[in-house]
């Protein structure tokens, strides 16, 4: 910095170099700063906000601040806190991750949709959990309506829309984390059973994995009840999920394709709790269950 005092006399001034990058949650902290640093190269990755990759070298000061404080499923409390600062001429390489605990020892993705009908409006929350141990990114969401529903609005906004189907692309989701997403459809049209179809596929460095989820708003399973201002009682089927692992192939689309889920899914067996798309044994499980 240049800063002239009089006429003839400026002021010369070379200040230091400060940087930093802060990602905070709820429930977690990563921060990383330098300071009073004469020279500085920096380079960082956040994927999200509990993970952060960075290489840097510099002379000067750095500090590094990351915590936690999470609850297991056993209800135990999952605390850490990590600080560390240097002074001098360094070349560090950190890689932080912040994940809650993972139900399965390998990549996997779990999809619910769960449902009710407000008068003429079927009412939906999609969740998406990676309880994996690796973190997906990103994933693709197809949602198939029910024949003759139509699409009122979501809270998360489609990246691509169809006639009868919706299409979402999350850029990632860490260890433990879920992702939920509101969907409003006018389902006046629907003659019958409101059946819901939703997929998704999510991809990691070693392949991808993907999931599936049939639910079942019954019309009318008891029959008629002319009750005191009710015409009649509509009952909802319990959800199926069925996660399911996929190809060792990454999918390059801005959107999934039903089609490519088939042809991801045909080669499994069955075994290890995953089933194919096209394992009748859930739409047979499905049409019989009545509330």
């Amino acid at each position: 910095m240049s800063l002239p005092v009089s006429e003839y006399t400026d002021l010369n001034i070379s200040q230091k170099w400060f940087e930093g990058m802060i990602s905070r949650t709820e429930s977690s902290l990563i921060s990383e700063e330098h300071s009073h640093a004469s020279r500085l190269k920096m380079k960082a990755v956040s994927s999200s906000p509990r993970e952060r990759e960075s290489e840097s070298s510099f002379s000067g000061g750095s500090r590094m601040q990351a915590g936690y404080l999470g609850r297991s499923s056993a209800n135990r409390s999952l605390e850490l806190e990590a600080e560390e600062m240097l002074m001098g001429d360094y070349i560090v390489k950190r890689k932080i991750i912040l994940s809650g605990a993972a139900r399965y020892d390998h990549p996997h993705l779990t999809l619910r949709k769960d449902g009710r009908k407000v008068e003429d409006v079927a009412v939906y929350t999609i969740t998406i959990c990676n309880d994996g141990n690796a973190a997906l990114a990103p994933i693709f969401l197809h949602d198939i309506f029910p024949p003759g529903a139509s699409f009122i609005n979501s809270t998360l906004r489609p990246n691509r829309m169809d006639g009868n189907s919706s299409n979402w692309t999350i850029l990632h989701l860490a260890i433990g984390d879920c992702l939920k997403i509101g969907i409003n459809l006018d389902v006046e049209s629907c003659q019958s059973d409101i059946i819901n179809r939703a997929a998704a596929v999510g991809s990691y460095s070693g392949g991808s994995v993907a999931a599936r989820n049939i639910s079942v708003l019954e019309a009318n399973p008891l029959g008629s009840w002319p009750g005191p201002g009710i015409g009649s009682i509509a009952c909802q089927a319990n959800n199926i999920s069925c996660p399911c692992s996929a190809l060792q192939s990454t999918n390059q689309s801005d959107f999934l394709d039903p089609m490519q889920i088939e042809m991801q899914m045909d080669g499994e067996d069955g075994k290890d709790g995953y089933c194919a798309l096209s394992a009748r044994a859930l739409e047979e499980d499905i049409s019989s269950r009545r509330c």
